[in-house]
C-alpha cells in the first residue's frame, strides 16, 4: 500500500513536473514569437521605398517579410537579414535572343538595437535556376552578377561571380559609370546591359480565363552585367538591349509573346485612355479610304496598324501637362512620342480624347511618311506646304490634315459606332485645325456651331454627347 501511495505521489510530482515544463516551453516560444513579430515590425516601418529611383522596382517590389535568413557579421559587429520578394522576371535580348534572368532581395543590417539599413539586391544570370537559389549571404555555386543598390536606387557595388568566388568586383561609383565594360575580368565579361520593363495587363473573365489587354512600359534600367564568354559571343564592351515584362500584380503568368501588341506603347496608366486606344485598333469593314495608305478602313487604325507591324518604328502614347493658361494645348506628337494633356483626359469626353488620339496619330503617320518615303507625292505635298508656311512644321502639317477632315470624322464615328450623324464628327475633327485654309474658309454660322460642339465634348458640358473617362 505504501509502495502503491508513493507510486501515486511520484506520477503526480512528475505530472506536475512536466506540465511546468510544457507551460515553461510554451512561454519560451510565445516570447520567441512576440520577439520576432517586433523585430519584424521595426523592420517594416524603418522600409521606405518611396525615393527608389526605378519605378519598377519601386512599384512592384513586395518583400516576403516572414522568409527570411539571417547571420551574425561578427567582423563588423551587425546582424544581416536577407528578405525573399515576389519580384522576379526574364529578359530577352531582341537581336540575339539571349535570355538573363533576375530576382531581387532585400538586406537589412542591424547595427544597433532595432536599428536598421537596407540595401536592394538584384542577382543576373544567364539561367533561371540560378537566380532562384542565388543568395547574397550565402553564394554557394552562383555564377553571374550581384548588383547592390541604396535606397535611392543608386548602384552602390557590383560583384561577378564564377561558380560561387568573387571574381570580380566594383564599388567605385565613379568607376561603374565610366565605362567599366572595357576592364574585362580575367574570366567571364561584363556586359553593359539597357532592360525596358513593361507590366502586362490582363483583364479577367469571371470564369478563371484571363485576357491579355496590353503591356504598358514601367522603367529602363542600365546596368552592367556579368555574363560568361561563351554566353555573350562578342567584345566586353557591346552594348545590349533587353526587354522584359512583368506580369501585373493581379494578372496571370501566361507567358504570351505580346510583341507585336507592343508596336503600340502605352505608357498612359489611365485604364480608360488605354481603352481608347485599343479601341481605336479595331477595324471598321465599312471602310473609308485614307490618302496614300492602301485597303479599306478608318484612319487610327489603318496608322495604328502600320506602327503594330513596323521593325522599326514604334509608336509610344504618355499623358503629361501641355496646357498652359490660354494655350488650349489638348495632345502634342514628337516624332513618334505622342503626349495627351493632363487636364485634356481630367476634363474632356472619352470621345473628345479620342478626337485627340486620332488626330496625334496622323501627325505621327506624317512623321513616318517624311522619313520613309521620300518619293511619295505626300512627301512632295507636305515639303510644298511646308515652304509656303515659312518653314513652321505644325502650321504645313495642320494645313494638309484639314484636307482630310472626313477621313478624321469617320475614324471617330468608327470608334464611336457611328451613333451620332457623320457632321457631328466632322466638327470635333476640326479642333485643332482652325489654322488651316479649309477651316478657314468655313462659314461664320458653321464656325460657331463647330466651336460649340468642341467646348461641350472638351469641357464635358450639358451638351455633350460622350462621358467623362
Amino acid at each position: 500500500m505504501k509502495n502503491k501511495k508513493n507510486l501515486v505521489t511520484y506520477l503526480l510530482k512528475s505530472g506536475v513536473f512536466f506540465l511546468s515544463l510544457s507551460i515553461l516551453l510554451w512561454n519560451c516560444q510565445d516570447e520567441s514569437i512576440n520577439l520576432n513579430n517586433q523585430l519584424d515590425s521595426k523592420i517594416q516601418e524603418q522600409f521606405i521605398l518611396e525615393n527608389f529611383d526605378n519605378s519598377l522596382v519601386k512599384n512592384n517590389l513586395i518583400v516576403n517579410w516572414n522568409d527570411y535568413i539571417t547571420v551574425n557579421d561578427e567582423a563588423n559587429n551587425t546582424i544581416l537579414y536577407e528578405f525573399n520578394t515576389s519580384l522576379s522576371g526574364k529578359s530577352t535580348s531582341p537581336n540575339k535572343g539571349q535570355n538573363l534572368f533576375y530576382r531581387y532581395k532585400v538586406l537589412a543590417t542591424e547595427k544597433s538595437l532595432n536599428e536598421f539599413s537596407f540595401n536592394i539586391i538584384k542577382f543576373v544570370a544567364n539561367s533561371k535556376e540560378e537566380v532562384q537559389e542565388a543568395s547574397y549571404i550565402q553564394t554557394n555555386t552562383f555564377t553571374g552578377t550581384i548588383q547592390e543598390y541604396n535606397l535611392l536606387g543608386e548602384t552602390i557595388k557590383i560583384e561577378a561571380y564564377k561558380k560561387g568566388e568573387l571574381v570580380s568586383e566594383i564599388d567605385n561609383k565613379l568607376k561603374i559609370h565610366n565605362n567599366y565594360a572595357s576592364k574585362t575580368p580575367y574570366m567571364g565579361r561584363y556586359i553593359l546591359v539597357v532592360t525596358d520593363y513593361y507590366v502586362d495587363w490582363y483583364k479577367g473573365g469571371g470564369d478563371g480565363n484571363f485576357v491579355y489587354m496590353l503591356s504598358s512600359y514601367e522603367s529602363t534600367s542600365v546596368e552592367y552585367v556579368y555574363i560568361e564568354d561563351e554566353y555573350t559571343g562578342g567584345d566586353g564592351g557591346d552594348t545590349q538591349t533587353y526587354h522584359s515584362h512583368y506580369d501585373a500584380p493581379h494578372g496571370p503568368s501566361l507567358g504570351l509573346n505580346n510583341h507585336s501588341v507592343e508596336k503600340i506603347l502605352d505608357n498612359t496608366r489611365n485604364p480608360c485612355v488605354s481603352a481608347i486606344i485599343k479601341a481605336l485598333q479595331e477595324k471598321d469593314m465599312k471602310g473609308a479610304l485614307v490618302p496614300d495608305l492602301e485597303g479599306m478602313g478608318h484612319l487610327s487604325q489603318i496608322i495604328l496598324d502600320l506602327f503594330d507591324h513596323s521593325q522599326t518604328y514604334n509608336l509610344t502614347f504618355d499623358i503629361g501637362q501641355l496646357n498652359t493658361i490660354g494655350s488650349n494645348v489638348n495632345g502634342n506628337t514628337n516624332g513618334f512620342n505622342i503626349t495627351l494633356d493632363t487636364d485634356l483626359v481630367k476634363d474632356a469626353t472619352k470621345l473628345f480624347i479620342a478626337k485627340t488620339a486620332i488626330h496625334e496619330s496622323l501627325h505621327a503617320y506624317i512623321h513616318y511618311v517624311m522619313r520613309t518615303s521620300p518619293t511619295s507625292s505626300m512627301y512632295s505635298t507636305l515639303m510644298s506646304l511646308h515652304k509656303s508656311s515659312g518653314n513652321k512644321s505644325n502650321l504645313t502639317e495642320h494645313e494638309f490634315m484639314g484636307q482630310y477632315v472626313e477621313a478624321l470624322a469617320y475614324s471617330l464615328s468608327s470608334y464611336d459606332n457611328h451613333q451620332q450623324n457623320i457632321d457631328y464628327y466632322k466638327a470635333l475633327s476640326w479642333a485643332g485645325l482652325e489654322s488651316s485654309s479649309a477651316y478657314q474658309s468655313l462659314s461664320s454660322t458653321d464656325k460657331t456651331k463647330i466651336q460649340n460642339i468642341i467646348q461641350n465634348e472638351r469641357y464635358t458640358k450639358s451638351g455633350a454627347k460622350s462621358t467623362k473617362c
